[in-house]
Protein backbone atom coordinates (compact mmCIF):
# COMPACT_ATOMS: atom_id res chain seq x y z
CA UNK A 1 0.00 0.00 0.00
CA UNK A 2 1.50 3.36 -0.98
CA UNK A 3 1.97 6.22 1.48
CA UNK A 4 -1.02 8.25 0.26
CA UNK A 5 -3.45 5.35 0.57
CA UNK A 6 -2.11 4.44 4.01
CA UNK A 7 -2.66 7.99 5.21
CA UNK A 8 -6.23 7.94 3.97
CA UNK A 9 -6.94 4.61 5.62
CA UNK A 10 -5.36 5.61 8.91
CA UNK A 11 -7.62 8.63 9.28
CA UNK A 12 -10.87 7.10 8.11
CA UNK A 13 -13.75 6.46 10.51
CA UNK A 14 -15.65 3.22 10.93
CA UNK A 15 -18.78 4.51 9.22
CA UNK A 16 -19.28 5.05 5.52
CA UNK A 17 -18.96 8.72 4.57
CA UNK A 18 -20.08 8.52 0.94
CA UNK A 19 -23.32 10.42 1.49
CA UNK A 20 -21.41 13.18 3.29
CA UNK A 21 -18.55 13.52 0.83
CA UNK A 22 -20.50 13.35 -2.45
CA UNK A 23 -22.05 16.85 -2.20
CA UNK A 24 -18.56 18.28 -1.57
CA UNK A 25 -17.45 16.97 -4.95
CA UNK A 26 -20.52 18.55 -6.51
CA UNK A 27 -19.77 21.97 -5.00
CA UNK A 28 -16.16 21.79 -6.27
CA UNK A 29 -17.43 20.97 -9.76
CA UNK A 30 -19.54 24.15 -9.62
CA UNK A 31 -16.50 26.29 -8.78
CA UNK A 32 -17.59 26.75 -5.17
CA UNK A 33 -15.03 24.79 -3.12
CA UNK A 34 -16.14 24.18 0.44
CA UNK A 35 -13.33 23.30 2.87
CA UNK A 36 -14.23 20.25 4.95
CA UNK A 37 -14.57 20.63 8.72
CA UNK A 38 -11.71 19.27 10.89
CA UNK A 39 -13.97 16.40 11.94
CA UNK A 40 -17.50 15.36 11.16
CA UNK A 41 -18.39 14.72 14.78
CA UNK A 42 -19.20 11.04 14.28
CA UNK A 43 -17.25 7.81 14.47
CA UNK A 44 -13.73 7.46 15.85
CA UNK A 45 -10.20 6.95 14.59
CA UNK A 46 -9.47 3.43 13.35
CA UNK A 47 -7.12 1.35 15.50
CA UNK A 48 -3.91 -0.18 14.16
CA UNK A 49 -5.52 -3.63 14.28
CA UNK A 50 -8.55 -2.44 12.31
CA UNK A 51 -6.31 -0.83 9.69
CA UNK A 52 -4.26 -4.01 9.38
CA UNK A 53 -7.41 -6.07 8.82
CA UNK A 54 -8.27 -3.88 5.84
CA UNK A 55 -4.75 -3.38 4.53
CA UNK A 56 -4.87 -6.51 2.36
CA UNK A 57 -4.66 -5.20 -1.20
CA UNK A 58 -2.32 -7.05 -3.57
CA UNK A 59 -0.70 -5.28 -6.51
CA UNK A 60 -0.16 -6.68 -9.97
CA UNK A 61 3.54 -7.11 -9.13
CA UNK A 62 2.71 -9.23 -6.08
CA UNK A 63 3.29 -6.50 -3.51
CA UNK A 64 1.14 -7.30 -0.49
CA UNK A 65 0.97 -11.07 -0.98
CA UNK A 66 0.86 -12.76 2.45
CA UNK A 67 2.82 -15.77 3.70
CA UNK A 68 1.31 -19.15 2.93
CA UNK A 69 1.12 -21.73 0.17
CA UNK A 70 -1.33 -24.00 -1.58
CA UNK A 71 -1.41 -26.72 -4.21
CA UNK A 72 -3.81 -27.28 -7.09
CA UNK A 73 -4.91 -30.59 -5.54
CA UNK A 74 -5.82 -28.84 -2.30
CA UNK A 75 -7.63 -26.16 -4.28
CA UNK A 76 -9.77 -28.73 -6.10
CA UNK A 77 -11.36 -29.87 -2.84
CA UNK A 78 -11.94 -26.29 -1.68
CA UNK A 79 -13.47 -25.37 -5.05
CA UNK A 80 -15.91 -28.29 -4.92
CA UNK A 81 -17.06 -27.28 -1.43
CA UNK A 82 -17.11 -23.47 -1.71
CA UNK A 83 -17.28 -22.45 -5.40
CA UNK A 84 -18.93 -25.08 -7.59
CA UNK A 85 -22.51 -24.13 -6.67
CA UNK A 86 -22.04 -20.76 -8.39
CA UNK A 87 -19.46 -21.50 -11.11
CA UNK A 88 -20.19 -25.14 -11.97
CA UNK A 89 -18.41 -28.41 -11.31
CA UNK A 90 -15.75 -27.72 -13.95
CA UNK A 91 -15.80 -23.90 -13.81
CA UNK A 92 -17.64 -23.71 -17.13
CA UNK A 93 -21.31 -24.33 -16.30
CA UNK A 94 -22.22 -21.22 -14.29
CA UNK A 95 -24.78 -19.94 -13.47
CA UNK A 96 -22.35 -17.20 -12.40
CA UNK A 97 -19.16 -16.21 -14.21
CA UNK A 98 -17.41 -18.86 -16.28
CA UNK A 99 -13.88 -19.26 -14.89
CA UNK A 100 -12.24 -21.79 -17.18
CA UNK A 101 -11.47 -21.62 -20.89
CA UNK A 102 -8.78 -20.59 -23.35
CA UNK A 103 -9.23 -18.95 -26.75
CA UNK A 104 -6.60 -19.96 -29.27
CA UNK A 105 -7.90 -17.98 -32.25
CA UNK A 106 -5.70 -15.04 -33.31
CA UNK A 107 -6.60 -11.57 -32.11
CA UNK A 108 -8.35 -10.40 -28.96
CA UNK A 109 -11.89 -10.05 -30.27
CA UNK A 110 -13.94 -9.88 -27.09
CA UNK A 111 -15.50 -6.58 -28.14
CA UNK A 112 -16.55 -7.96 -31.54
CA UNK A 113 -17.69 -11.45 -30.51
CA UNK A 114 -20.07 -11.60 -27.52
CA UNK A 115 -19.84 -15.41 -27.53
CA UNK A 116 -16.25 -15.25 -26.25
CA UNK A 117 -16.13 -15.82 -22.49
CA UNK A 118 -13.92 -13.58 -20.35
CA UNK A 119 -12.35 -16.33 -18.28
CA UNK A 120 -9.25 -16.42 -16.07
CA UNK A 121 -7.47 -18.24 -18.88
CA UNK A 122 -8.49 -15.94 -21.69
CA UNK A 123 -8.88 -12.45 -20.24
CA UNK A 124 -7.27 -11.99 -16.79
CA UNK A 125 -3.92 -10.15 -17.06
CA UNK A 126 -2.31 -10.93 -13.66
CA UNK A 127 -2.41 -14.06 -11.50
CA UNK A 128 -1.70 -11.94 -8.42
CA UNK A 129 -4.95 -10.04 -8.76
CA UNK A 130 -6.87 -13.32 -9.02
CA UNK A 131 -5.60 -13.96 -5.48
CA UNK A 132 -6.52 -10.42 -4.41
CA UNK A 133 -10.09 -10.69 -5.71
CA UNK A 134 -10.80 -14.14 -4.27
CA UNK A 135 -9.43 -13.20 -0.84
CA UNK A 136 -11.50 -10.01 -0.60
CA UNK A 137 -14.73 -10.96 -2.32
CA UNK A 138 -15.30 -14.71 -2.43
CA UNK A 139 -17.46 -16.58 -1.74
CA UNK A 140 -20.23 -13.96 -2.05
CA UNK A 141 -22.12 -15.23 1.00
CA UNK A 142 -19.01 -15.09 3.22
CA UNK A 143 -16.31 -12.85 1.71
CA UNK A 144 -13.02 -12.98 3.57
CA UNK A 145 -13.78 -16.37 5.14
CA UNK A 146 -11.03 -18.20 3.22
CA UNK A 147 -7.63 -18.23 4.87
CA UNK A 148 -4.49 -17.37 2.89
CA UNK A 149 -3.46 -21.00 2.33
CA UNK A 150 -6.93 -21.78 0.95
CA UNK A 151 -6.78 -18.81 -1.42
CA UNK A 152 -3.34 -19.84 -2.69
CA UNK A 153 -4.68 -23.36 -3.26
CA UNK A 154 -7.75 -22.10 -5.11
CA UNK A 155 -5.64 -19.89 -7.36
CA UNK A 156 -3.30 -22.81 -8.10
CA UNK A 157 -6.29 -24.99 -8.99
CA UNK A 158 -7.86 -22.37 -11.27
CA UNK A 159 -4.57 -21.67 -13.03
CA UNK A 160 -3.99 -25.39 -13.56
CA UNK A 161 -7.55 -25.83 -14.85
CA UNK A 162 -6.84 -23.10 -17.40
CA UNK A 163 -3.59 -24.88 -18.40
CA UNK A 164 -1.47 -21.93 -17.29
CA UNK A 165 0.54 -23.83 -14.66
CA UNK A 166 1.25 -27.54 -14.14
CA UNK A 167 -1.28 -29.70 -12.32
CA UNK A 168 1.18 -30.19 -9.43
CA UNK A 169 2.04 -26.48 -9.13
CA UNK A 170 2.49 -24.87 -5.73
CA UNK A 171 1.52 -21.22 -5.38
CA UNK A 172 2.98 -18.83 -2.81
CA UNK A 173 4.18 -15.21 -2.62
CA UNK A 174 7.27 -16.07 -4.68
CA UNK A 175 5.71 -18.26 -7.38
CA UNK A 176 2.51 -16.36 -8.06
CA UNK A 177 4.03 -13.11 -9.44
CA UNK A 178 6.10 -15.18 -11.87
CA UNK A 179 3.04 -16.68 -13.58
CA UNK A 180 2.69 -15.32 -17.11
CA UNK A 181 -1.00 -14.96 -17.93
CA UNK A 182 -2.01 -15.48 -21.59
CA UNK A 183 -3.69 -12.06 -21.75
CA UNK A 184 -0.88 -10.12 -20.01
CA UNK A 185 0.34 -8.30 -23.11
CA UNK A 186 -3.20 -7.42 -24.20
CA UNK A 187 -3.54 -4.85 -21.43
CA UNK A 188 -1.58 -1.60 -21.72
CA UNK A 189 -1.57 1.75 -19.95
CA UNK A 190 -4.17 4.15 -21.37
CA UNK A 191 -2.43 7.45 -22.13
CA UNK A 192 -5.39 9.12 -23.78
CA UNK A 193 -7.32 12.00 -22.24
CA UNK A 194 -10.48 10.04 -21.47
CA UNK A 195 -12.03 12.39 -18.93
CA UNK A 196 -15.79 12.36 -19.47
CA UNK A 197 -16.14 16.00 -18.43
CA UNK A 198 -13.87 18.99 -17.99
CA UNK A 199 -13.76 21.21 -14.91
CA UNK A 200 -16.85 23.09 -16.05
CA UNK A 201 -18.84 19.83 -16.13
CA UNK A 202 -18.95 19.85 -19.95
CA UNK A 203 -17.89 16.90 -22.10
CA UNK A 204 -14.66 17.43 -24.08
CA UNK A 205 -15.10 18.30 -27.74
CA UNK A 206 -16.10 15.30 -29.82
CA UNK A 207 -17.20 13.18 -26.84
CA UNK A 208 -20.78 12.30 -25.94
CA UNK A 209 -21.73 13.49 -22.45
CA UNK A 210 -22.38 10.76 -19.92
CA UNK A 211 -25.92 10.73 -18.52
CA UNK A 212 -26.43 12.36 -15.15
CA UNK A 213 -27.23 10.03 -12.29
CA UNK A 214 -30.13 10.57 -9.90
CA UNK A 215 -28.03 11.68 -6.92
CA UNK A 216 -29.50 14.99 -5.68
CA UNK A 217 -27.34 18.12 -5.85
CA UNK A 218 -28.11 19.77 -2.52
CA UNK A 219 -25.19 22.19 -2.56
CA UNK A 220 -24.33 21.20 1.02
CA UNK A 221 -23.57 18.25 3.23
CA UNK A 222 -26.37 15.71 3.39
CA UNK A 223 -28.37 15.49 6.60
CA UNK A 224 -29.82 12.43 8.29
CA UNK A 225 -33.39 13.57 7.59
CA UNK A 226 -32.83 14.46 3.91
CA UNK A 227 -35.41 12.75 1.71
CA UNK A 228 -34.35 10.39 -1.06
CA UNK A 229 -35.72 11.68 -4.39
CA UNK A 230 -38.45 9.68 -6.07
CA UNK A 231 -37.05 7.51 -8.83
CA UNK A 232 -37.31 9.00 -12.35
CA UNK A 233 -38.33 6.03 -14.52
CA UNK A 234 -38.28 8.02 -17.77
CA UNK A 235 -34.76 9.39 -17.30
CA UNK A 236 -33.34 5.98 -16.45
CA UNK A 237 -35.08 3.32 -18.52
CA UNK A 238 -36.37 4.82 -21.76
CA UNK A 239 -34.38 3.74 -24.79
CA UNK A 240 -32.59 0.68 -26.10
CA UNK A 241 -30.62 -1.68 -23.85
CA UNK A 242 -28.52 -4.75 -24.65
CA UNK A 243 -28.31 -7.73 -22.32
CA UNK A 244 -26.65 -11.09 -21.80
CA UNK A 245 -27.64 -13.86 -19.42
CA UNK A 246 -25.82 -17.11 -18.65
CA UNK A 247 -28.83 -19.22 -17.76
CA UNK A 248 -28.62 -22.50 -15.84
CA UNK A 249 -30.85 -25.45 -16.65
CA UNK A 250 -34.31 -24.64 -15.38
CA UNK A 251 -38.03 -24.41 -16.04
CA UNK A 252 -37.63 -21.65 -18.65
CA UNK A 253 -35.32 -23.65 -20.92
CA UNK A 254 -31.96 -25.28 -21.42
CA UNK A 255 -28.71 -24.02 -19.92
CA UNK A 256 -26.69 -21.58 -21.99
CA UNK A 257 -26.32 -17.93 -22.91
CA UNK A 258 -29.25 -15.71 -23.86
CA UNK A 259 -28.57 -12.28 -25.34
CA UNK A 260 -30.51 -9.60 -27.11
CA UNK A 261 -32.07 -6.16 -26.68
CA UNK A 262 -34.78 -4.55 -24.59
CA UNK A 263 -36.50 -1.32 -25.67
CA UNK A 264 -38.46 0.72 -23.10
CA UNK A 265 -41.11 3.14 -24.35
CA UNK A 266 -43.62 5.38 -22.58
CA UNK A 267 -47.29 4.68 -23.34
CA UNK A 268 -49.06 6.91 -20.79
CA UNK A 269 -48.59 9.14 -17.76
CA UNK A 270 -47.48 6.24 -15.59
CA UNK A 271 -47.50 3.46 -18.18
CA UNK A 272 -44.61 1.91 -20.08
CA UNK A 273 -43.87 -0.98 -22.39
CA UNK A 274 -40.71 -3.07 -22.64
CA UNK A 275 -40.05 -5.31 -25.65
CA UNK A 276 -37.23 -7.84 -25.42
CA UNK A 277 -36.02 -9.70 -28.49
CA UNK A 278 -33.41 -12.34 -27.75
CA UNK A 279 -31.73 -15.55 -28.78
CA UNK A 280 -31.10 -18.30 -26.26
CA UNK A 281 -30.21 -22.00 -26.10
CA UNK A 282 -33.69 -22.94 -27.36
CA UNK A 283 -33.76 -20.37 -30.19
CA UNK A 284 -35.24 -16.91 -30.54
CA UNK A 285 -37.90 -15.54 -28.20
CA UNK A 286 -39.64 -12.28 -27.29
CA UNK A 287 -40.83 -10.90 -23.97
CA UNK A 288 -43.44 -8.14 -23.78
CA UNK A 289 -43.94 -6.21 -20.55
CA UNK A 290 -46.71 -3.76 -19.69
CA UNK A 291 -45.46 -1.69 -16.75
CA UNK A 292 -47.24 0.72 -14.39
CA UNK A 293 -45.12 2.88 -12.10
CA UNK A 294 -46.83 4.39 -9.07
CA UNK A 295 -44.17 6.98 -8.35
CA UNK A 296 -45.52 8.43 -5.11
CA UNK A 297 -46.17 4.94 -3.70
CA UNK A 298 -42.75 3.70 -4.89
CA UNK A 299 -44.30 0.58 -6.41
CA UNK A 300 -44.41 -1.03 -9.84
CA UNK A 301 -46.46 -3.75 -11.49
CA UNK A 302 -45.71 -5.49 -14.73
CA UNK A 303 -47.63 -7.96 -16.89
CA UNK A 304 -45.14 -10.22 -18.69
CA UNK A 305 -45.95 -12.29 -21.78
CA UNK A 306 -43.19 -14.62 -22.98
CA UNK A 307 -43.29 -16.19 -26.45
CA UNK A 308 -41.94 -19.43 -24.97
CA UNK A 309 -45.46 -20.17 -23.78
CA UNK A 310 -46.03 -18.58 -20.39
CA UNK A 311 -47.06 -15.29 -18.79
CA UNK A 312 -47.11 -13.88 -15.29
CA UNK A 313 -47.71 -10.78 -13.18
CA UNK A 314 -45.08 -9.21 -10.92
CA UNK A 315 -45.39 -6.52 -8.28
CA UNK A 316 -42.42 -4.66 -6.96
CA UNK A 317 -41.13 -1.95 -4.66
CA UNK A 318 -38.32 0.48 -5.34
CA UNK A 319 -35.91 1.90 -2.81
CA UNK A 320 -32.85 4.10 -3.09
CA UNK A 321 -30.36 6.28 -1.30
CA UNK A 322 -28.92 9.78 -1.59
CA UNK A 323 -26.03 8.35 -3.60
CA UNK A 324 -28.42 7.79 -6.51
CA UNK A 325 -28.49 3.97 -6.27
CA UNK A 326 -31.89 2.32 -6.61
CA UNK A 327 -33.08 -1.29 -6.40
CA UNK A 328 -36.39 -2.73 -7.57
CA UNK A 329 -37.61 -5.95 -5.96
CA UNK A 330 -40.09 -7.93 -8.07
CA UNK A 331 -41.91 -11.12 -7.12
CA UNK A 332 -44.23 -12.96 -9.49
CA UNK A 333 -47.51 -14.65 -8.87
CA UNK A 334 -47.34 -18.45 -9.41
CA UNK A 335 -47.64 -19.43 -13.08
CA UNK A 336 -47.49 -22.63 -15.10
CA UNK A 337 -44.68 -23.69 -17.43
CA UNK A 338 -45.36 -27.02 -19.18
CA UNK A 339 -47.80 -27.91 -16.42
CA UNK A 340 -45.39 -27.16 -13.57
CA UNK A 341 -45.89 -24.38 -11.01
CA UNK A 342 -43.16 -21.71 -11.18
CA UNK A 343 -42.43 -18.47 -9.33
CA UNK A 344 -39.75 -15.87 -10.09
CA UNK A 345 -38.05 -13.20 -8.00
CA UNK A 346 -35.97 -10.41 -9.51
CA UNK A 347 -33.78 -7.85 -7.72
CA UNK A 348 -33.01 -5.14 -10.30
CA UNK A 349 -29.94 -3.27 -9.09
CA UNK A 350 -29.56 -0.01 -11.02
CA UNK A 351 -25.81 0.25 -10.60
CA UNK A 352 -25.20 3.19 -12.97
CA UNK A 353 -27.08 5.33 -15.51
CA UNK A 354 -25.83 2.96 -18.21
CA UNK A 355 -26.06 -0.47 -16.58
CA UNK A 356 -28.23 -2.58 -14.32
CA UNK A 357 -28.16 -6.21 -13.26
CA UNK A 358 -31.00 -8.51 -12.25
CA UNK A 359 -30.33 -11.11 -9.55
CA UNK A 360 -32.80 -13.84 -10.44
CA UNK A 361 -34.13 -16.74 -8.36
CA UNK A 362 -36.71 -19.38 -9.29
CA UNK A 363 -39.00 -21.72 -7.38
CA UNK A 364 -40.40 -24.88 -8.96
CA UNK A 365 -43.37 -26.89 -7.67
CA UNK A 366 -43.67 -24.51 -4.71
CA UNK A 367 -40.16 -25.43 -3.53
CA UNK A 368 -37.35 -23.28 -2.24
CA UNK A 369 -35.98 -20.48 -4.42
CA UNK A 370 -32.62 -21.15 -6.09
CA UNK A 371 -30.14 -19.07 -8.05
CA UNK A 372 -31.15 -18.59 -11.70
CA UNK A 373 -28.32 -16.35 -12.88
CA UNK A 374 -27.64 -12.63 -12.98
CA UNK A 375 -28.19 -11.03 -16.39
CA UNK A 376 -26.72 -7.60 -17.14
CA UNK A 377 -28.34 -4.83 -19.20
CA UNK A 378 -26.31 -1.96 -20.61
CA UNK A 379 -26.73 0.90 -23.07
CA UNK A 380 -24.45 3.31 -24.84
CA UNK A 381 -24.51 7.07 -24.07
CA UNK A 382 -26.74 9.09 -26.37
CA UNK A 383 -24.87 10.60 -29.31
CA UNK A 384 -24.39 14.35 -29.39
Amino acid sequence: MNRTRRALLATTTLVWMCAVVAPLASSHAQGQPTPPPPTFGIGRAATAEEIAARDIDVGSDGAGLPPGRGTAAEGAAIYAARCASCHGKTGTEGPNDVLVGRHTAPGFKFSQDPALRRTIGSYWPYATTVFDYIRRAMPPAAPGSLNDNEVYALVAHLLAWNEIVAADAVMDATALPKVQMPARERFVADTRNTSSTDRTGQAPSGQSPLPKGQMPDLGRHTQQDDKVPLFDFDAYFLGRWSFEWDMPEGPLGQAGRAEGTTIYTKTGDDAYQALTEATGPDGTFTVKESIRYQREEKTLTREVVDSRGFSYTQTGTIGGDLGGFYTIYFESTPFLVKGELVRLKHAMRLTSPLAYRVSTTVSEKDGAFRNYGTPWWSKAPAAQ
